[in-house]
């Protein structure tokens, strides 16, 4: 039969706008969810660091780095270009030295 699960299995905890946290950064959102044109993603570094931010889809293939730069300690914020992107849902990966997170968004026209 069809049935339909929200549970993504092996790729890391989902963050998606909960507080799960890291010894490098905390607190991922990701809004506005779902996204048509810009979403962003907000987030916490504890010291200065390089952040990638990557996004995948579904199957976990590699869809576009989006940043890949140096960022002072505190509160940031990224813009995620979507208009690209099919309907769909997403994986955000952040990266920052050797912790990662991941979050969750959704792009619908």
């Amino acid at each position: 039969g069809i049935f339909r699960t929200e549970t993504l299995l092996g790729v890391g905890p989902i963050a998606g706008g909960s507080n799960a946290s890291s010894p490098l950064f905390s607190g991922i959102t990701i809004f506005p969810n779902p996204a048509t044109d810009v979403s962003n993603v907000s987030f916490v570094l504890r010291e200065r660091t390089e952040v990638t931010a990557s996004v995948y889809d579904v199957n976990g293939r590699l869809v576009s780095t989006v940043a890949r730069q140096s960022l002072p300690k505190g509160e940031q914020r990224l813009q995620l270009p979507v208009q690209t992107l099919s309907n769909g849902t997403y994986l955000l990966e952040l990266r920052a030295g050797d912790a990662r997170q991941m979050g969750r968004f959704i792009v619908n026209r």
